[in-house]
């Protein structure tokens, strides 16, 4: 037999061989959109309340707290860091946690380093907080 027509003899297996591999990346692609559809990922606001429970082992109350926690699109949870409340706020933006953290600087005549912008997150603090109480929520920041 020729080389030409083994070749010829090969393209079926080849493209059989093809197609299943194609169908399987497909049937992969569509498990991982129906996984993610069916476990979501967790919020950034999920991940600091497990980090705040289980690294740092505080507290942790989840829900807005106050009528401006209520506005944000990321949710809000209350803790306490060394005697001193924090209420953490997340938004799905930094523009969004920029308003936010205007509207507590506008209630809040208290001094300016209670109310602290990280990005997408407003912390909260009933007291200034000591660099320790401030360590603790940077480590659980996501």
């Amino acid at each position: 037999m020729s080389a030409e027509a083994e070749r010829r003899r090969e393209w079926p297996f080849l493209r059989v061989t093809l197609l299943a591999v194609s169908a399987l990346l497909g049937l992969q692609l569509l498990g991982t959109v129906v996984d993610k559809r069916i476990h979501p990922a967790p919020t950034a606001l999920d991940l600091t309340a497990k980090c705040l429970r289980n690294e740092k082992r505080l507290v942790v109350d989840i829900g807005a707290t106050d009528p401006i926690a209520k506005t944000a699109d990321g949710g809000a949870l209350h803790t306490r860091v060394e005697r001193n409340g924090v209420t953490i706020v997340t938004s799905s933006s930094d523009e969004k946690a920029k308003r936010i953290a205007g509207y507590y600087a506008t209630v809040n005549p208290g001094p300016e380093d209670v109310i602290e912008l990280k990005g997408h997150v407003v912390y909260v603090w009933e007291f200034s907080p000591l660099l320790t109480q401030r360590q603790t929520m940077y480590d659980c920041y996501y």
